[in-house]
């Protein structure tokens, strides 16, 4: 069972859990437990994060991730005009071929350095590892950013979705749109999910319409 999300809010009434495999979470049944489950690296559990954001960027970008309790991993992105490149902090031993060792001031660490490789929307189609080159994990989309096929990358029992993200908004998997910073995106509906800030023009009727996606013409615009 890879990515899944198990909800931590229910306690246990069927003992099937909030579980969808799929990764969208928050489904039918119970939990099994009451209490929230440790990340281990041996079995599937609720994996909190806290972000840290870059207030020098316009559109406050991620710049590290960590997971909260024993066994929890660090992200630290880099940026350039784009995401360039993902270092993972924490990974189990006998992850993979992925896996390098770094030493630090406080002792050594393993590593797993994936690179962002984007289309000419923004839009990440598939990472690469820093030490065969080869693609690790793919994405792609229909025009509106509806996921057509995607391969995530596996470090031992950790399923790592890092490549969704439509013309640089990244994926919510519990909630199944895109986080678009202002406004959520529904690439279902093909709509956004609140009316836009932004005020449109009297001179373009188009624009005035408050939940349309790049004046219904994604191929050529991005919002």
């Amino acid at each position: 069972m890879g990515g899944v999300v198990v909800c931590d809010r229910h306690t246990n009434t069927t003992g099937q859990g909030h579980i969808n495999p799929t990764g969208k979470g928050h489904t039918t049944g119970g939990t099994t437990g009451g209490t929230v489950p440790k990340v281990d690296n041996k079995k599937f559990a609720v994996v909190h994060k806290d972000y840290v954001l870059d207030y020098t960027s316009p559109l406050k970008n991620a710049i590290m991730e960590t997971e909260s309790g024993d066994g929890g991993l660090t992200y630290r992105y880099t940026y350039g005009l784009q995401k360039e490149n993902v270092a993972i902090y924490g990974i189990a031993n006998g992850a993979g071929s992925l896996l390098q060792k770094q030493t630090y001031p406080t002792g050594a660490q393993n590593i797993v350095k994936l690179y962002y490789h984007q289309d000419h929307l923004g839009s990440t189609d598939y990472l690469t590892d820093n030490i065969a080159g080869k693609a690790t994990s793919y994405a792609s989309y229909d025009d509106w950013g509806k996921l057509t096929a995607k391969a995530i990358v596996k470090m031992g029992v950790r399923m790592l979705d890092l490549v969704q993200e439509y013309t640089g908004h990244p994926y919510d998997q519990v909630l199944d749109i895109y986080y678009a910073r202002a406004r959520m995106y529904d690439a279902d509906a093909r709509r956004f999910m609140a009316v836009d800030p932004v005020k449109g023009d009297v001179r373009g009727p188009q624009t005035m319409v408050q939940y349309t996606y790049c004046l219904d013409n994604p191929v050529i615009y991005l919002q």
